[in-house]
């Protein structure tokens, strides 16, 4: 146990031998040489820069970011020059005491500014490594005491830079942070030894804390009481008139309704002998804020205060904040009543087997443990009468006594047990709340209410006490968010790079290393200082057949569906559940998750962490050849599957479901090309196709189809293949044709011609002189275009219900109504309509309503014109089918123009053109601004 009083510690450097700079930062700045003193620095501003490098020991910082600090209201030439001149003097001052000593402390480069931590010492350090290795009530206790004693007055006492609004800034927060952290401090050890019946060490540490803010009523609180119970009634009663003297002239304020109380039960000299608002509560501080966690902490609030409740597991994976969240809802002072016989953290990390966990909650709860009946047995009796919370932090490795802890909540009802956990405890009584990252952007703006960008800002000023979210760097800091998906501890490691380099080369660094995402400070626990020891820590803690389903798991790309995992990889289910279990994995059951299988087993989607994923890419998988084969059949069987919903009645939901497994579909099709499965390529190349060309993806098309068959032209030549290239040149012509490069289309459909010829299938045959037609037609060569298109329709070998045959009717519509035959191209477009009504494909009923509309416009009859676009972009609208949505949009500006109506027109051209230029459709483009433009003029 600590002294009872607390007198200045010895100071305790982390290696004696090796420190030669001394520096008293709390109270008045002091520093010293070798025991020698120092105290002619030439200026405040030098001291100023001394100061923060120390607090930035072993970081190299960046001189600009220096600067910036210091001489931000100068040019940059100027404030260099500033920087170089300080630096200077600093050096000289240290090396007049004794020659060559800076260079012990400093390194400096053209860019970055270094101080060695290893030869310094300081009264920050030094009670920033009490703080850190404080885990045991006993150790905790002395460790605050001797805290208190190091902290002899406010950050930098009395020093200031008027003209250095940044370092101001700086030195306020840093005054803060100390100040309430002192303050935390003091108000636990007033709370202790008030515990313990110790009322001169209660007043002691209570008047510290008026001393250090003045209106602080709880400290008056406790003074009264120590004097009550030291005998000095009248003493404590003349507390409370100071308390409620400075309030009313200070805030215009009543004390509150407990300290009113309590200045009665005194005053009827009706004061017990146990003081029932404090508890021996024994809790690590909060070095940091916690930032975007209201919601789980409210939760957490609520299921605890909840009677069925007894155990609640916090589950996420490493980094994630659980320990945070735990230690910040425990001070939460709310729990004091709830809680009277104490809350204790029990760290687990230390404890290597499930055998000795009853031990380390009785030492945390101060039970001395006797030899004449088990450990197990005295702490159910210990336990039994209280009302307390415990905290079990880290509990994963340790899962052999998970059925402990259900056992000693059956026995001590009113105990609460809030573990932190990679893994789930998996018993009865088990409650569970996941962890998943801060909020954070998804697209480039950072600029928001986004937890993520606000912690990594407040970790950045850290390093660069100047940083912030500009018009520069905004698009970086979202993706750095993006990269780590909200995960503090990642955000933490990426923001301590700011003193090195900007934020777009740390996104570039991000994607490139997961080891560049690490910690150098010596207070940080071994299994924190990466992201690598993070999931190295986790991965040790899974089965070698749970290692081999992460393995592939890790391959997908944006999530995974139950069916998919099953079919891919050789991953069982047991093993699937139990990495969600153990946060390798997370599900999202959310409505909005569209389901291929539209089965209830399994529904949702899995997810895997960015930075996992890498982790386990980096690991050694031997059969990734056999995985690549059996997901490249999936997924492109899958779209295969989706061809018939593409062009049915409900595209929309289709387009949904591929939509999320759009990155998996494209990953699929470039292994299926790497791997040459050219029956698998052949299932899926229409469904993708189709997919492209309602969603306006027409240049990823051209170039995926493109370098495909650049791919398969290489191969030796058999039937089979010389299928797929003319399927290939039969897309790229379509995808080609779309985008504007018409020639080339061209070339591609006769090329499939002479394939399909080849081939002997007249289908195909017939596709490609229709495809011919339609981009001659868009050249002005109408003679040509008529006769490709007769051929196309002499050739398909079934009408009736055949699409591409209703596709090649519609080009002669158009064919028709180039030479102002409206009746005959009413009469093709009608017969296309019929045949697409037929199949229930409501994407070419919403095209062949638009033609019809067009035709109607040619002709003048406006009244028919409108019914007809007007319902083809309802329907375009409801699917999505944004092609045709900018189509139809530009003849309704048409008939618009053509009745007078500019201002309407001109709207809808406008946000025709918008659509347009986001597909990358530069057919639509074009019409849209030259439609645009005769509107204006």
């Amino acid at each position: 146990m600590c002294n009872d009083v607390y007198s200045h510690p010895t100071i305790f450097p982390y290696n004696r031998e090796m420190v030669l700079f001394s520096f008293t930062l709390f109270g008045t700045f002091q520093a010293a040489l070798n025991g020698q003193a120092v105290t002619r620095f030439p200026t405040d501003k030098i001291r100023a820069l001394l100061v923060y490098l120390l607090l930035h020991a072993d970081q190299p910082l960046r001189r600009d970011g220096l600067t910036g600090l210091l001489w931000a209201d100068l040019p940059q030439q100027a404030a260099r020059h500033n920087l170089r001149q300080s630096l200077y003097r600093l050096r000289r001052t240290f090396d007049a005491i004794e020659p060559n000593a800076s260079d012990k402390l400093l390194t400096m480069t053209r860019q970055t500014v270094q101080l060695h931590g290893s030869v310094v010492d300081s009264d920050v350090q030094q009670m920033e490594r009490l703080l850190a290795t404080a885990v045991h009530p006993t150790e905790t206790i002395q460790a605050y005491a001797k805290a208190v004693a190091l902290y002899q007055g406010e950050f930098l006492a009395g020093f200031s830079l008027s003209d250095s609004g940044t370092f101001e800034e700086w030195l306020l927060m840093q005054r803060e942070v100390w100040s309430q952290q002192i303050l935390q401090i003091l108000h636990s050890l007033t709370q202790y030894y008030e515990q313990q019946g110790k009322m001169a060490q209660v007043h002691l540490f209570a008047a510290r804390q008026i001393e250090l803010e003045p209106l602080r009523e709880s400290a008056y609180r406790s003074l009264m009481i120590a004097a009550a119970k030291q005998g000095q009634r009248n003493k404590a009663l003349a507390y409370y008139e100071a308390c409620r003297q400075l309030l009313t002239a200070e805030l215009e304020i009543e004390p509150s309704a407990e300290t009113i109380d309590l200045y009665e039960q005194i005053k009827a000299e009706s004061l017990s002998g146990q003081t029932a608002a404090l508890s021996p509560s024994q809790l690590p501080l909060l070095t940091t804020p916690l930032i975007g966690r209201n919601r789980e902490l409210a939760e957490v609030s609520q299921r605890l205060q909840a009677a069925d409740c007894h155990l609640l597991t916090l589950l996420g994976p490493g980094g994630i904040g659980k320990t945070s969240l735990a230690i910040a809802l425990a001070h939460q002072p709310e729990w004091e009543a709830v809680f009277p016989d104490g809350r204790f953290f029990i760290p687990l990390v230390g404890v290597q087997s499930a055998d000795l966990l009853v031990a380390a909650i009785g030492r945390v709860m101060g039970l001395s443990f006797s030899g004449q009946q088990p450990e197990k047995m005295q702490l159910w009796e210990y336990c039994r009468p209280k009302k307390a919370l415990l905290i079990l932090d880290n509990f994963e490795h340790l899962m052999a006594g998970a059925s402990l802890l259900g056992q000693l909540t059956a026995v001590a009802p009113n105990i609460k047990i809030l573990v932190t956990s990679r893994e789930s405890l998996n018993i009865k009584d088990e409650q569970r709340l996941l962890l998943t990252g801060l909020s954070y952007p998804t697209d480039t703006q950072a600029k928001g209410r986004y937890s993520a960008v606000e912690l990594f800002m407040q970790a950045g000023r850290r390093v660069q006490p100047n940083f912030g979210v500009t018009v520069e760097n905004e698009a970086a800091v979202a993706q750095i968010c993006q990269l780590v998906q909200g995960n503090p501890l990642a955000l933490a490691f990426a923001a301590a790079w700011l003193r090195l380099m900007g934020c777009e080369q740390i996104v570039v660094e991000i994607r490139r290393n997961l080891s560049f995402l690490a910690s150098s400070q010596r207070d940080v626990p071994e299994r924190h200082q990466s992201m690598q020891a993070v999931f190295e820590q986790s991965w040790r803690l899974l089965t070698p057949s749970e290692q081999n389903g992460l393995l592939q798991l890790a391959y997908f790309q944006g999530g995974f569906t139950l069916d998919a995992a099953l079919a891919i990889t050789q991953i069982s289910m047991g093993d699937l559940a139990s990495l969600l279990d153990k946060s390798m994995l997370q599900r999202d059951k959310s409505p909005h998750v569209a389901n291929w299988k539209r089965s209830n087993v399994g529904a949702g989607r899995y997810q895997m962490h960015e930075l996992l994923r890498q982790f386990a890419q980096n690991q050694s998988y031997d059969d990734k050849a056999r995985f690549r084969q059996q997901y490249g059949r999936y997924y492109l069987n899958f779209m295969a599957d989706q061809e018939s919903g593409l062009r049915g009645k409900a595209p929309r939901q289709t387009i949904d479901i591929i939509q999320q497994d759009l990155d998996n579909v494209r990953q699929a099709w470039r292994w299926a090309v790497e791997l040459k499965m050219a029956d698998v390529l052949g299932s899926g190349i229409n469904g993708l196709g189709r997919f492209y060309h309602l969603i306006g993806l027409f240049y990823e098309a051209s170039r995926r189809l493109q370098a495909a068959l650049d791919n398969v032209q290489t191969w030796p030549p058999t039937v089979e293949i010389n299928i797929l290239c003319c399927q290939l040149h039969l897309q790229i012509s379509h995808f080609s044709g779309q985008g504007g490069r018409c020639e080339a289309a061209i070339e591609h459909a006769q090329t499939a011609q002479t394939m399909a010829a080849n081939l002997q299938q007249d289908d195909r045959l017939a596709q490609a002189h229709s495809l011919e037609g339609e981009w001659q037609r868009h050249l002005g060569k109408f003679e040509l275009a008529r006769d490709c298109l007769e051929t196309a329709v002499s050739l398909f070998p079934n009408r009736s219900r055949n699409r591409s045959y209703a596709h090649t009717l519609n080009e002669i519509g158009f064919i028709h109504l180039g030479q102002s035959q409206y009746d005959d191209a009413l009469a093709a477009f009608n017969q296309a309509h019929h045949i697409y009504e037929a199949v229930e494909d409501l994407t070419e009923i919403s095209t062949t309503l638009g033609n019809i509309g067009y035709t109607y416009q040619q002709k003048a009859d406006y009244q028919l014109a409108l019914e007809n676009l007007e319902q083809a972009l309802t329907i375009a609208q409801m699917i999505g089918y944004k092609q045709g949505i900018v189509n139809h949009s530009i003849s309704l500006g048409n008939v618009y123009l053509e009745q007078g109506n500019t201002d309407q027109a001109l709207t809808i051209y406008r946000q025709a053109l918008q659509i347009a230029k986001r597909l990358g459709y530069r057919r639509g483009v074009i019409q849209a601004q030259i439609q645009f433009g005769v509107a204006l003029y």
